[in-house]
């Protein structure tokens, strides 16, 4: 049997690091790999702006550690979920899943046990690669929910300021994650005009890391 890889992502899971994990998974057993992203219903009006940058990032990491496709489903709950990932996987004949472990608890009304026994259990024919759920939660004990915001240059100056109104049809469009330990707008600015540019923010002007 050919090995083929399949990364599954959504905004909940999604890291970088995934990607990174999959081509190297990749390269080891000279096999190719694909990205299938779920979007659950009620996101786009719920997570807008952090569904649009996970998705940025998503078709970037794809090409950039050179994944063969890229995959958009759609589902209304974790239920479907499942039913469309077994049925994509078997019909492409997948034979490794590359994914973030996410907490039991998501899951376990639905599935009555972990995420991993139920992959087991359903698909035995599959290797499993799970990340540690360690990534997401550094970040995400870091930074609040990501919103829209803007970058507007100076007048005055080249620096940039944050704002949350757009003030320029040149402003530059982003997601603004914003530090949990301070109550002033520092955090990090992802830009959605310019292609994966990040900015430091501290006090509402940026910096280009």
């Amino acid at each position: 049997m050919t090995d083929k890889i399949l990364v599954m992502v959504d905004t909940e899971s999604f890291t970088p690091n995934l990607f990174k994990r999959a081509a190297q998974l990749s390269k080891g057993i000279d096999a190719p790999f694909e990205v299938i992203f779920f979007q659950l219903s009620g996101e786009e009006s719920s997570n807008k702006a952090e569904l649009e940058y996970t998705l940025s990032e998503v078709h970037h990491l794809s090409k950039q550690f050179g994944a063969n496709q890229i995959h958009i489903k759609r589902c209304e709950n974790e239920r479907e979920l499942f039913r469309i990932l077994k049925a994509f996987i078997n019909k492409h004949a997948f034979t490794q899943l590359v994914t973030t472990h996410i907490g039991d608890s998501r899951w376990e009304e639905i599935i009555y046990g972990s995420f991993e026994n139920f992959l087991i259990s359903k698909m035995p024919y599959l290797d499993l690669h799970f990340l540690s759920s360690q990534q997401l939660k550094d970040h995400n004990e870091s930074f609040e929910r990501g919103i829209y915001a803007y970058l507007h240059k100076s007048e005055n100056s080249d620096s940039y300021m944050l704002t949350f109104e757009r003030k320029l049809n040149d402003d530059m469009k982003g997601v603004f994650f914003k530090d949990v330990t301070t109550d002033f707008d520092s955090g990090v600015f992802m830009s959605l005009t310019e292609e994966l540019k990040e900015y430091k923010i501290i006090n509402g002007t940026a910096i280009k890391k």
